[in-house]
């Protein structure tokens, strides 16, 4: 992909997502370019394989490059950019969950034992 097309689909994509949204394009062995808000980097498939877009969240509120990206979740594409967000958020929600009671779990543990 040439710079010029990937500042065009991007400039596509920020119109599908709305007001909050930046857009990233940089070369690495061909343009690539993505959207970010926040801890959600939504970017196209860059091979062309796929005419859809993914999505990866951070565990950094404010930084979406950041993090341990625990909630990673496989094969999340859609053609609808909101589709592949809205499943990325459900997949960290569940995540949070499960360790919230990992912790209260834990929390317990050391009650019992008088810390």
């Amino acid at each position: 992909m040439k710079e010029s097309e990937a500042e065009r689909l991007g400039k596509k994509l920020l119109k599908k997502l709305g007001i909050g949204w930046e857009l990233n394009v940089w070369e690495n062995l061909g343009w690539h370019y993505a959207t970010t808000n926040g801890p959600l980097n939504v970017f196209s498939d860059y091979y062309g394989k796929r005419k859809s877009f993914s999505c990866l969240m951070s565990d950094t509120p404010k930084f979406s490059g950041g993090g341990a990206n625990i909630w990673h979740l496989n094969g999340n594409w859609s053609e609808d950019p909101w589709v592949c967000i809205q499943r990325q958020v459900k997949e960290a929600r569940k995540v949070v969950n499960e360790l919230s009671k990992a912790v209260e779990a834990a929390e317990k543990i050391l009650v019992i034992k008088g810390w």
